[in-house]
């Protein structure tokens, strides 16, 4: 498996620069420096390891204690290049909400409108938002009578309508049932494969459907940052068909999973 220190983005976009986030006496995150690229990373760890502190961080919700954000190797440091961050990026909170009386064609406009889209181009935005996420069909229906799973595929549209550079999608498949994660699923490997793409997961099984890379987060601390392969590669294939002489995790025929690199990950590290 590549070294934490060894693993490759290529042309790193976006990423924490020393990042140290302390909430009174508890840290939440220590001294993390990681970059993002193009494509879909995952970023993976079990509820409180910092996840969503780490996302805050990114898109300027939570404001480290010390270090900075980088956009394009750049530090986010003045007014100005706050604003250039806030325009690259698209954003799914963990839980979003919507104004149930909008009708969902007006609620993305609303969101391109907030991000400065300009008005010539909103009304084909919204089209090409719509379809992404499979929702043309409903574009007219109010969000108070939509699903939970549609509910969230508004969010994403919301989060692509003005084609970010950066994606940013915290636990998306939070409260889904396992028709809509697939569906979730197909909507990530839709997008553009240029755009940086970064979601945050305690599942294991989502991260290994749609990502390409992986960074592991262990009480506030990045402990392994890998291509998926890499990831999976670095723990030791069954000794024969369905064996394992280690116990971690189910049997298998077809070698590790991310699940079983995850937990080796995570007992390396004292967990």
């Amino acid at each position: 498996m590549v070294d934490a220190k060894e693993a490759v983005v290529a042309a790193p976009v976006v990423g924490l620069h020393g990042v140290t986030v302390r909430y009174g006496r508890a840290t939440a995150l220590e001294e993390v420096s990681v970059s993002f690229g193009p494509g879909v990373t995952g970023l993976l760890g079990h509820n409180g390891a910092g996840k969503s502190t780490l996302m805050g961080v990114l898109t300027g919700m939570v404001r480290p204690t010390l270090g900075d954000v980088r956009l394009s190797g750049a530090p986010v440091t003045t007014r100005s290049s706050r604003m250039q961050l806030r325009q690259a990026l698209g954003v799914l909170p963990q839980r979003f909400e919507a104004f149930p009386a909008f009708r969902v064609r007006d609620f993305i406009g609303y969101a391109a409108w907030l991000r400065r889209l300009p008005a010539a181009e909103t009304s084909a935005a919204i089209d090409r938002a719509l379809f992404l996420v499979g929702l043309t069909a409903l574009a007219d229906r109010r969000i108070k009578d939509l699903s939970g799973g549609m509910l969230q595929r508004v969010g994403i549209a919301c989060a692509v309508v003005h084609q970010p550079r950066v994606l940013v999608l915290d636990e998306p498949s939070n409260g889904l049932d396992i028709e809509q994660r697939a569906a979730f699923r197909d909507i990530v490997r839709s997008l553009d494969p240029t755009t940086t793409t970064i979601i945050s997961s305690h599942l294991a099984e989502d991260v290994a459907a749609v990502c390409q890379r992986v960074v592991v987060l262990q009480q506030g601390r990045v402990v392994a940052e890998d291509t998926l392969a890499g990831l999976i590669a670095g723990t030791r294939p069954p000794e024969g068909p369905g064996e394992h002489s280690d116990g971690v995790g189910p049997p298998t025929v077809d070698g590790p999973s991310l699940e079983q690199a995850y937990l080796r990950v995570l007992a390396a590290n004292g967990r």
